[in-house]
């Protein structure tokens, strides 16, 4: 279960992104306030997390559930706001990528949590997808839900898994850089 976030921005960008709105294995969009919806894109999986550019509106990153005997975990974008590319390349573990955040500065860097055990649990692009690096650093082998990029302070980010709320300061987060921080995580962006 999620730790409780509050995600305002992700109201705001859904309104930046002309009412997005995701669910089941399709996107829809919607350009007049949900009025009416027309089909963006369809996934061979369910998504799970979705987040928003707000800085790039038409930017939007998905994270789509692995299946036994199917289709593995990945990472589609879309800079349109209606074609979408899978940009995971293998280079994400084959588990639940259960939170996704945008820089609130650079559309291009993104951070991934993922669940499960015996893998990496936070994949960081800063190329939109191009390429991705495990920074779990020496985070627990545990389930991942969270990540959260201060608005203010973008070297600020916070992770959330079972075991409570990391920080690092350096925007890294690898080696020791990771703090543990509270047990609930409220991220106001």
């Amino acid at each position: 279960m999620r730790t409780a976030t509050v995600l305002p921005h992700r109201i705001l960008c859904a309104v930046l992104i002309q009412c997005t709105l995701h669910c089941g294995t399709s996107v829809y969009k919607s350009t007049i306030g949900g009025g009416s919806w027309v089909s963006v894109g369809s996934f061979s999986s369910k998504a799970i997390s979705m987040d928003g550019s707000a800085t790039s509106t038409d930017t939007v990153y998905i994270g789509t559930v692995p299946v036994t005997s199917g289709p593995v975990a990945a990472i589609y974008k879309t800079t349109n706001g209606s074609s979408f590319q899978d940009v995971s390349s293998g280079q994400i573990p084959n588990r639940l990528p259960t939170d996704i955040h945008v820089n609130p500065n650079n559309s291009k860097e993104v951070y991934v949590t993922f669940g499960g055990f015996g893998s990496g649990h936070i994949y960081k692009t800063t190329n939109g997808g191009a390429s991705w690096t495990n920074i779990s650093g020496n985070l627990p082998d545990i389930p991942h839900q969270s990540v959260c990029i201060d608005p203010q302070y973008p070297q600020n980010v916070y992770v959330g898994n079972d075991l409570g709320v990391y920080v690092t300061t350096n925007g890294e987060l690898t080696g020791t850089d990771l703090q543990p921080g509270c047990r609930m995580l409220w991220c106001l962006t």
